[in-house]
């Protein structure tokens, strides 16, 4: 999450947003770390490339059942993870999705 001020009005957005492209009027005030599995992105690619087979399934942050069409990607608190990023990297997620997709 990355905090920048915009013409004295304080806004917060995510580090895709556009802040850069208002650098000269902007400056960021705060920008906050969150750890793999925690926050509002859940990149699991590099979790995926090196933790093993099935790695999200082993370390409970993957739920899939019956009432679930697709797996659904858990953050460690249990909540489900609002964005997945490099999620083509974690075979144990994209195989079923190309599956259910008919690719």
């Amino acid at each position: 999450v990355v905090e920048h001020n915009h013409n004295k009005n304080s806004t917060k957005s995510t580090p895709s947003s556009t802040a850069i492209n208002n650098s000269k009027r902007s400056r960021i005030n705060r920008i906050e770390f969150f750890s793999h599995g925690y926050g509002p992105v859940n990149t699991v690619g590099l979790f995926c490339g090196f933790g093993g087979k099935n790695v999200l399934q082993k370390s409970g942050m993957l739920r899939q059942n019956e009432n679930d069409v697709l797996p659904v990607v858990l953050n460690r608190d249990g909540m489900v993870t609002p964005v997945i990023h490099q999620i083509d990297r974690c075979a144990e997620i994209s195989n079923v999705l190309e599956r259910e997709a008919d690719l």
